[in-house]
């Protein structure tokens, strides 16, 4: 097994920053936005979408946080004011930065789920409010393969 330990300031230098992951998703004229779709999970941030069909966009705040890092974190506004475009199970999101280039994509499952996004519920439905009222992206004192 292959471990990595990584110092926090080389875990804030990878969020913060215009060469960070907080100014990659700051990068471009539009807020930064997540979207959520039914069917398989594509198999890396770039593989295009199949027949997957998109449920829900949510935008986050622009600039998506101002200011740096703190315990190894970035947390995010809440999110709320977007409705479901479709009904479906969502089974994964996509974030995209302010250019509409995507940074990465992760499975969605429900509150006592494994998932890297955990939904209070997963069904989506045409015209219903869809938000998040928590999130953050974390950089962990070690990461073991």
């Amino acid at each position: 097994m292959a471990i990595m330990r990584f110092s926090t300031a080389a875990a804030h230098a990878m969020l913060d920053g215009t060469g960070g992951l907080v100014g990659y998703l700051n990068a471009g004229a539009s807020a930064p936005n997540i979207k959520f779709y039914n069917g398989a999970m594509v198999a890396t941030g770039d593989t295009a979408l199949g027949a997957q069909v998109l449920l829900a966009t949510l935008a986050f705040t622009d600039p998506i946080q101002a200011g740096v890092s703190a315990n190894r974190a970035v947390v995010f506004a809440a999110i709320t004011g977007a409705n479901a475009v479709f009904d479906g199970t969502g089974t994964f999101a996509i974030v995209f930065n302010g250019n509409g280039d995507r940074a990465w994509a992760c499975d969605v499952t429900l509150t006592a789920g494994t998932g890297a996004i955990k939904l209070g519920n997963t069904i989506f439905t045409n015209g219903l409010p869809v938000g998040l009222t928590e999130s953050s992206i974390s950089i962990p004192i070690t990461i073991a393969t």
